[in-house]
């Protein structure tokens, strides 16, 4: 979890969170008014002694383990045992105030981002700080899924990418408008951040490309600062927290609002799921932390009711806590509190509500290669035919890129494998493109280990061209190659004239302006000297491989790849 937080002082404050969100798609686009229902005070409340550098807690975030709750506020972090609430170690080293942190996803490393321009990783067995980076004016900090890469949003309007174990920045990226961004959020397959703006728009990123996609907008004509923003696990739901006071949740397949809770009378400041996806909790300027049914459109509680302002909130790992940060906007006065409620205290039951997407079995699996490279890769559902999802090879694209396909073939009754190329995602190694036949080797000899015989290998860009050379080398069942060259260089590699041999089912697709121009007419040629069976399709606009996905076309290109396969069985 990440945030940071936005006030009006003499100097300009500003909070965001980032956490962990549901399986749940809710009903309409309709206001959800505020019911009459009892306040519940904390079970416990935390402060540290009184330190020179006072002030309110503008962010939380609970370790991955759910032990330790990170807090904090004007120059420090806090950490305090999330059991107890004892404060047992005080990060120092930031100058001004600091507005969001966030937790490494294997727990090793806690960010802090900071007005006075910096972003500082620290260890958390010893809790010295490992690295500084010069991040400008920051708001917000958020962890890539594989914990290999940080982004900070910044109050230029841009977006900083780090290299987390380099410290080294990897990427720039600026936006069509500019605005401080105040909240940020990476979505769960690591395709996409999520950045809320001062100007309340939310603009969406294309990790791989480092361009916005698409800006959702509430309204155009009445600007309400994006404070915070969270993500549902399977990517399908953003929940953002609004100056308005409301709280939307936003259909990440279609980009448009599905639901507003109205219940905060002042800012709503951050937004919180349960692990269960079926419960949402906010906190607001108005001094309260409102729990909302979300399925249901209903609120189920008023956790704290107070004229302190509540800028941040957190739920454990575990379901079994909320936790609230508040204080007042001075730094001069007394440090803010960290309050704290058992879940099993606060009988917030809802009836179980469908999943958005099926629940469908998957493994993690990993095989060498036969120059002894270890890739790890992912098993999605059981069928008689296999597919290979191959990634394309822009900046940061891993496995992650095809699994929410890969969970629609799973829930299809194929067995889906994403793998992670050699150098990229939780593979040994460095990237070799002309090496990775030798991946689809070992993918393809894993599966027949398996127990299929019947395989289709599918991939874009890089991975189409590794594809190309496996349906050469390998009795494959089908292939589909998506916006790739014929030849990364021996052995992965195809000649024109090798095309001819290829007999199997065959699926071309590329967009018509491409920005990778040299692939439209190896496209082109590979479809006009294959023999049938095949088939072409190219798409408007210049997107990239599996961007696709990601534009007015994706749900064409699901159905273009599953009718392929289809005809397969």
């Amino acid at each position: 979890m990440s945030k940071c937080t936005f006030v009006r002082l003499p100097l300009i404050v500003l909070l965001a969170l980032v956490a962990c969100v549901p399986n749940i798609a809710p009903p309409a686009a309709t206001a959800i008014p505020p019911t009459s229902l009892p306040t519940l005070a904390p079970t416990q409340t935390t402060a540290p002694t009184p330190v020179a550098s006072a002030g309110p807690v503008y962010s939380l975030a609970f370790s991955p383990d759910g032990k330790t709750i990170a807090a904090a506020g004007h120059s420090q972090i806090r950490l305090q045992d999330a059991k107890t609430g004892q404060v047992f170690k005080m990060l120092e080293g930031h100058t001004s105030f600091v507005w969001g942190v966030a937790w490494s996803p294997d727990g090793n490393v806690l960010a802090s981002a900071s007005q006075d321009g910096t972003v500082r990783l620290w260890d958390a067995k010893t809790y010295q700080e490992l690295n500084t980076l010069d991040a400008t004016w920051s708001f917000c900090v958020a962890w890539s899924p594989n914990g290999k890469r940080l982004a900070t949003g910044s109050q230029s309007g841009k977006i900083y990418l780090w290299d987390a174990e380099t410290g080294k920045l990897s990427r720039e990226m600026a936006g069509p408008t500019v605005s401080p961004i105040i909240s940020i959020s990476w979505s769960p397959d690591g395709r996409l951040i999520a950045a809320g703006q001062l100007d309340g728009v939310i603009q969406l990123w294309n990790v791989g490309v480092g361009y916005p996609l698409e800006s959702l907008i509430w309204n155009k004509e009445s600007r309400s600062d994006v404070n915070g923003l969270a993500w549902s696990p399977n990517g399908r739901i953003l929940a953002s927290a609004h100056q308005d006071g409301q709280v939307r949740l936003w259909d990440m397949e279609k980009k448009q609002l599905l639901h507003t809770l109205e219940g905060h009378a002042g800012w709503a400041r951050g937004v919180a799921w349960s692990p269960s996806g079926l419960i949402l909790v906010s906190s607001g300027e108005d001094g309260t932390v409102r729990v909302w049914d979300v399925r249901a459109g209903k609120s189920l509680s008023t956790l704290k009711d107070q004229p302190t302002p509540v800028w941040s909130v957190a739920w454990s790992p575990d379901g079994k806590q909320i936790v609230a940060g508040n204080g007042l906007y001075e730094r001069t006065t007394p440090p803010g509190q960290v309050m704290m409620w058992a879940t099993s205290s606060l009988a917030l039951t809802v009836d179980p509500a469908p999943t958005a997407t099926p629940d469908v079995p998957f493994e993690t699996v990993s095989f060498t290669t036969e120059d002894n490279v270890t890739l790890s890769a992912t098993l999605f559902g059981r069928g008689k035919l296999a597919v290979i999802l191959a990634h394309q090879g822009t900046e940061g694209t891993d496995q992650q890129s095809w699994q929410p396909f890969a969970r629609v073939l799973a829930d299809k009754g194929y067995a889906a494998l994403t793998l992670d190329f050699r150098g990229r995602g939780q593979s040994q190694g460095y990237l070799q493109t002309s090496q990775l036949i030798q991946d689809l080797n070992a993918a393809i000899q894993f599966l027949r280990g398996r127990g299929y015989q019947r395989i289709v290998c599918m991939g874009a860009s890089m991975g189409g061209t590794a594809c190309l050379r496996a349906a050469l080398d390998h009795n494959l069942a089908g292939l589909a190659v998506i916006a790739s060259p014929m030849s990364l260089g021996s052995p992965t590699a195809t000649e024109p004239d090798e095309l001819s041999r290829l007999k199997l089912p065959k699926l071309y697709i590329c967009t018509e302006n491409d920005r990778y121009s040299p692939v439209i007419p190896q496209m082109k040629q590979m479809f006009e000297l294959s023999p049938e069976p095949k088939q072409e399709q190219f798409f408007p606009g210049t997107v990239h491989g599996t961007e696709l996905f990601d534009t007015e076309y994706g749900d064409e290109f699901t159905n273009l790849l599953v009718n392929f396969l289809e005809r397969l069985r």
